[in-house]
Order: C-alpha cells, then structure tokens, then sequence
C-alpha cells in the first residue's frame, strides 16, 4: 500500500451534525424548502449542494448567497466546535512509521479544510492536501478529485485506500479505481458500494492500524 487517503467531513473532524444542523436552518429558513432530507449532502461541497437543492425545488435565492450563508458559519464550526476522532495521532504516526503516504482529500473550500489543518497541527502529517476547489469541474462524488490527488503523489489507484463517511465520497473514491473504507457512522449514510464498512471510532482506529501493517491493499 502507497497511501491511506482520509476525507475530512465525518471522517478526520466531527463536523457532519453541526453542518446538518446549519444546512437544515438555512435551507428552510433562507431557501423556504422544507422536507429536504440533509444527509443527502454529505460529502457534497456548497455548489453542488445549491445545485441539488435548486434541481429538486422552486429556488430564487442565488447560488453565491447561498454559499455565503454557509460561510457565515464555517468559522465557528472549524475552529471552535469539531473535534478530531480518537486515537488520530497514533493511526498517522504508525502509517508514516511504515512508510505508507498520507492525504486528505475533502470537497470543502481550501479555507475551510486549512482551518483544520492548522487548527490540529495535521500539516506535518499529511504529504498531500487537496480541497473541493482545487481541482476545477464538480467535486465529490465526481472521481476528479481522487484523479488529481493520485497524480500529485505519483501513486496509481490499486495502491492507496481511501476512508469515506459519504455515498457521494465512496463514489468518488471507487469510481477513481480506490478500494474504499467506509466509515457508516450516521444516519442516510449505509455506504453499500464501499469495499467494507466500520460503524465505530473503535472500529474505525483498529482497522487502519490493521491496514498500515499490511504488504497489500485488501
């Protein structure tokens, strides 16, 4: 195995409650859409979430005013809210330990993603970071993203894993060509076309050690 690859929403920072809770008011609230189901979302970057939103409902409010909503809030979400999952720093220090690479690939703007990244000081783990906005066109669960992140480190996709907590994530990740570990943690979200599923922290912690200690991708 050359890399593991971590998302960031639900994945690195438990962020998807917060941002279900925002997206739930401002889609009511500001959009006048009700009976939307958010966690169809998760794993969609602000556009496309306008974009699905506008596609299914009568929606005036502008796409930028839209995203802008969402801005408003990434702050204090990010920097003050999340939490990193448990046992984080052991994971990445025993995949370095192994020489296996590390990336973080999250549909999120690159402000939001570096709020993270140095919130956390993960900037010294992680040999590539690749945000929504990086790469041009639709973001998750468009593989272009995953595309983009294996040029960059030089690795071919039967080589690295890639740990999802979306449908639109496992998507991207397997239409890329990754085998893809899901993280089923919360509700609208079985991921049935990951390669396997956890549905804990625990279990989540135990199976990435198993796999830096592996010579091959499952």
């Amino acid at each position: 195995m050359d890399a593991l690859i971590f998302d960031m929403d639900g994945v690195l920072v438990d962020s998807v409650g917060y941002w279900n809770d925002v997206r739930a008011r401002v889609i009511t609230e500001a959009l006048g859409v009700n009976e939307v189901d958010v966690s169809n979302l998760v794993g969609l970057n602000a556009h496309d979430e306008y974009a699905y939103l506008a596609e299914r409902n009568d929606v005036e409010l502008l796409k930028e005013t839209y995203v802008s909503l969402l801005e408003e809030h990434a702050e204090e979400i990010y920097r003050e809210r999340v939490s990193l999952f448990d046992d984080y720093e052991q994971v990445l220090t025993n995949a370095i330990e192994k020489d296996v690479r590390l990336g973080l690939v999250s549909a999120s703007n690159r402000r939001w993603v570096e709020m993270v990244v140095d919130r956390f000081d993960l900037g010294e783990y992680f040999d590539i970071v690749v945000a929504g906005d990086d790469v041009p066109g639709p973001s998750k669960p468009e593989p272009a993203i995953y595309n983009h992140t294996l040029t960059q480190l030089g690795a071919t996709a039967d080589t690295c894993i890639a740990i999802e907590d979306s449908e639109h994530g496992v998507t991207a990740a397997t239409r890329a060509g990754l085998y893809c570990l899901g993280y089923a943690h919360h509700r609208g979200q079985p991921l049935r076309h990951a390669d396997e599923t956890v549905g804990t922290e625990q279990a989540l912690y135990e199976r990435l050690i198993e796999l830096c200690t592996s010579d091959s991708i499952p």
